[in-house]
């Protein structure tokens, strides 16, 4: 799917939410093959209009990471989770918010949160 294919998917996404919110009809969302190239639009889409939309995220609190890499070592995605903990910088395209590096830090240093992105 190309970029244009998928502003156009996401496009039509946002009229059938904007004429469910003002019909109160229950959603009917068209097919898409590549549903994430369809999110990515319209992240896109709602950084062009300005919307700042929030949406679940991870957070991390550096000061409480003891290093134990336990983050790391479960990442289904093998992500340098302890790197980005110390940075404090959790945003990362490939992670896919499993929850499990927010399991296994026993310390708190990372936890899910709802929020707008910075």
């Amino acid at each position: 799917m190309t970029t244009q294919e998928a502003k156009y998917e996401a496009y039509k996404i946002a009229s059938v939410v904007l004429r469910v919110m003002a019909s109160h009809e229950p959603p009917v969302v068209p097919n898409s093959q590549d549903a994430k190239a369809v999110a990515k639009a319209i992240m896109e889409l709602s950084d062009l209009l300005a919307l700042r939309l929030p949406s679940l995220r991870l957070e991390a609190a550096p000061e409480k990471c003891v290093g134990c890499e336990q983050c790391a070592k479960h990442c289904s995605m093998s992500l340098d989770v302890s790197k980005m903990v110390k940075t404090g910088k959790m945003e990362n395209d490939e992670c896919v918010l499993c929850g499990v590096c927010v399991d296994g830090c026993k310390q708190g240093a990372i936890r899910f949160t709802f929020r707008t992105a910075r």
